[in-house]
């Protein structure tokens, strides 16, 4: 038992996988998640005889799984930890969104010490808080247009048919840690949409529907 947690430790380390990796691995590859404190206890043999051995099959197919020789086992494990550092990165910035949303209600013009007291309990930083707080108190001073059809059937329709445009307020504005490259983006949307076709004339219409042009 002590030579498989010495193996464990030193393949794991190996391959540049924290212990977290390695419980997650475990559960997508064999249906059983494994806490990061399990791993950690097994590796420093910390737990109960009992359940090292109850533990010791599935970090075995583990170990297999990732042997050098198994590339197919490698690249495995690799789309596995991709796809959960992807979702543990999507989940921590909803959730860092979500407590942004709610102190922006409480304080809508934080000062600079609130800024940095936000920062420090989100573990974002200062600047990042700033900017978010700036963008999101222009979406707020944004008019709005009223892009309803007309009550009367015969009245002209809206200059700009369609909904508003939204685009990237500001490029580069990520909750994620400062190594994540990936952008976040806050929606903002435009008070003037953009034109169908680039261009709008206004002239008489004949009969047959078409437009009469005058000379």
């Amino acid at each position: 038992m002590e030579q498989l947690a010495k193996e464990l430790r030193q393949k794991r380390m190996a391959l540049g996988y924290s212990q977290a990796d390695v419980g997650f691995a475990m559960g997508a590859l064999f249906g059983k998640v494994l806490s990061q404190t399990t791993i950690c206890r097994f590796e420093s043999q910390q737990l109960s005889l009992a359940n090292m051995w109850k533990l010791r099959p599935l970090l075995k197919m583990w170990l297999e799984e990732v042997d050098t020789k198994n590339f197919l086992g490698i690249r495995k494990m690799e789309m596995i930890l991709r796809q959960a550092r992807k979702q543990r990165r999507a989940s921590r910035e909803s959730r860092i969104r979500n407590n942004l949303e709610q102190l922006f209600l409480q304080f809508p013009k934080p000062t600079p010490q609130q800024i940095s007291c936000i920062a420090g309990q989100l573990r974002l930083q200062k600047e990042l808080v700033r900017v978010w707080f700036h963008n999101r108190s222009k979406m707020d001073r944004q008019p709005t247009i009223d892009f309803s059809p007309p009550a009367d059937v015969g009245a002209a329709g809206p200059p700009f048919p369609g909904g508003p445009v939204c685009f990237p307020l500001a490029s580069g504005l990520h909750f994620g840690s400062p190594h994540y490259e990936e952008p976040y983006f806050i929606p903002m949307c435009s008070p003037t949409p953009f034109p169908v076709a680039g261009t709008f004339l206004s002239a008489p219409v004949n009969a047959q529907g078409h437009p009469r042009l005058s000379n």
